[in-house]
């Protein structure tokens, strides 16, 4: 035995106290009685009082002298070893999106929850616990921790993700503590099927059932739209109803019969062309409603564009930008351009160099012959060269140029006069001759996007190749950024946010309402989906608010009750070194402190009125 607080043990001190007392109280107390007759007779009752008389207060004093005792050590708390008893448990949480299925409303991972409370709460004083919490992180929640109310605290806090989780990344995360305490006992709290010697898993699954609509797709056709989805019934054959809302109205509902496990293709006809979301759902019950709908937001629709083309000689650029259909055309002369012409999103001086950028949209520039303020590069040389100027691309393994050249046939390019540049920002190169830059984008000092020619147009052969519309329109697509490129993600995915000209800031609100805001530094920024349902993004553009929905969808395979069976072994060979246990429930000295003083309050009774 030992103490964990030893200075409990000064409380002892207490007992001499009490013997000195003892010594030197009164043992007579003076009473009123009505008559001598009366005290009289009663002594003849006393001398057969008078040996109890003489032993009660010795009893009093030996029981408050055990009260001492128990009040110190309940200070000093007194700890008993019990040797080889306790264990270091490391338990790793599955907290994947098919930890959602819920029967009689307790999700899988609650009662995964409360196995893992199970354990710790029957271990021995003195073992220590390791969860790992497996989702859309993968996190240590806490390491060797003694404290059986603070694991079970922190554990209760912990809910299911709605991604897919890797068993390949558990094993690994979970080797290095098998690696360091060969004793570990390992427990795996999952919904798969996984079997293993040497870790102790545990299967939360109850084969519940499900059904799940995704891979939803739209497409006009004529004066009506084609609704498409995929449909499954993983757990029985099944009659499905499903219900289809355009703009949140129910627009028809249908039957589809589904064989278990078989996925059944969808298909249906709506008496509309456009919608601002479309909405398909399961209205059977099951136990996960996770994948029981789907949403479509129509993003495109959102984002209407106008186009400033200041040119004499405008028709190899209006063929072009005719070609992408959300945007309007207003041409002006070189002549007559002034910088009181504002609100385009794209403004294209071909051959003409102003003398102030535009400040509120994308900036195309032909030619430019001066430098210009704020846009980056600077006018150094002209370059001429009436037999051609070979243009080469650049070895660029950047996202953006891939991007910007995605589809490029790369046939050979000729010019006979072009400005030599001189760039003092970061710019995205897609052509050059000598190291020269031809053609590069980025972003201007004011912060919007630049595409920059160092050239005209009529002097180079670009407008007479098939690789002219392929790379005006990635430029276009470029110029022109929806701020999400799509509506429709699966729960794990990065989601790409443009960042546009003059963003003030994203702010993204998880289905859950958590609110983060993005980096909008560079031309795009990413966020990760953690959760199932409607993400609501918001951009703030000179003090104008947009808001764009996207839906984050289960993962498929999440879907299923149970996985295929899969086995998994941690390397080495399992010990039994537990370390020692610890006894210190001090309930029983409680018990006894609170006898012996009910005990010494009797006797005190007994003395005060039976003995007199």
């Amino acid at each position: 035995m030992r103490f964990m607080y030893p200075l409990g043990l000064l409380g002892l001190i207490g007992i001499p106290i009490l013997i000195v007392i003892y010594i030197i109280k009164n043992k007579y107390t003076e009473q009123i009685v009505p008559s001598t007759y009366l005290w009289t007779l009663s002594e003849k009752f006393l001398p057969k009082k008078k040996p109890i008389t003489l032993i009660s207060g010795i009893i009093s004093l030996i029981l408050q002298i055990v009260a001492v005792i128990l009040v110190s050590l309940l200070i000093s708390k007194p700890v008993i070893t019990l040797p080889n008893s306790a264990k270091d448990y490391c338990f790793i949480l599955d907290a994947s999106g098919s930890m959602n299925f819920k029967t009689d409303e307790t999700t899988r991972i609650e009662v995964g929850k409360d196995k893992i409370e199970e354990i710790i709460l029957d271990s021995k004083n003195g073992s220590t616990f390791t969860l790992i919490y497996v989702g859309d992180t993968s996190k240590v929640v806490y390491e060797e921790l003694s404290n059986k109310d603070k694991a079970l605290e922190m554990l209760h806090d912990l809910e299911a993700s709605g991604v897919t989780v890797s068993i390949d990344g558990i094993i690994a995360h979970v080797q290095k503590y098998f690696n360091e305490n060969k004793s570990l006992e390992t427990y795996f709290i999952t919904d798969k099927d996984y079997t293993s010697s040497n870790v102790n898993v545990i299967n939360v699954s109850n084969h519940e059932t499900n059904y799940a609509v995704y891979d939803t797709s739209t497409m006009v056709d004529g004066n009506n739209l084609k609704v498409s989805a995929s449909i499954i019934s993983y757990e029985n054959d099944q009659k499905l109803n499903i219900e289809i809302y355009i703009n949140n109205e129910l627009k028809t509902t249908k039957e589809v019969d589904c064989v278990k496990g078989v996925v059944k293709d969808f298909s249906t006809y709506l008496d509309v062309t456009e919608y601002e979301t479309l909405e398909i759902k399961i209205t059977n019950s099951d136990n996960l409603d996770l994948d029981n709908n789907e949403i479509l937001f129509n993003i495109e629709k959102a984002h209407e564009y106008k186009t400033l083309i200041v040119s004499d000689r405008p028709f190899y650029l209006t063929t072009v930008i005719n070609s992408v259909g959300n945007t309007s055309i207003d041409i002006v002369s070189r002549e007559n351009y002034t910088s009181d012409f504002n609100g385009y999103s794209l403004y294209i001086f071909d051959s003409f160099t102003p003398n102030v950028l535009p400040d509120d949209g994308t900036v195309w520039l032909f030619g430019a012959s001066t430098s210009i303020e704020n846009s980056g590069f600077s006018v150094q040389d002209v370059i001429e060269n009436e037999e051609g100027i070979e243009a080469t691309y650049p070895k660029n393994s950047s996202s953006i140029y891939k991007t910007l050249t995605n589809g490029l046939l790369k046939e050979q390019i000729y010019l006979n006069k072009y400005y030599k540049y001189g760039l003092y920002k970061n710019f995205t190169v897609l052509l050059t001759h000598e190291g020269n830059p031809l053609i590069f984008t980025g972003i201007t000092d004011m912060g919007n996007r630049e595409v920059v020619f160092a050239f005209d147009l009529h002097d180079s052969n670009i407008p007479l190749l098939m690789d002219y519309i392929t790379l005006s329109k990635n430029l276009l697509d470029y110029s022109f950024p929806l701020v999400l490129e799509d509506s429709n993600y699966i729960c794990g995915e990065n989601v790409k946010v443009n960042v546009l000209s003059n963003t003030d800031s994203i702010r993204v609100e998880t289905p859950s309402g958590n609110v983060s805001y993005l980096d909008i530094s560079k031309e795009f920024t990413t966020f990760t989906t953690t959760e199932v349902g409607i993400y609501k993004i918001k951009v703030m553009k000179n003090d104008t608010e947009s808001v764009f929905d996207i839906f984050v969808g289960l993962p498929l395979q999440e879907g299923y009750s149970d996985s295929t069976s899969l086995s998994f072994e941690l390397t080495g060979v399992k010990e039994n070194n537990y370390r020692d246990g610890i006894y210190d429930d001090l309930i029983v000295l409680f018990i006894i402190l609170v006898v012996i003083y009910m005990a010494d309050w009797m006797v005190y009774c007994y003395e005060q009125y039976q003995l007199r």
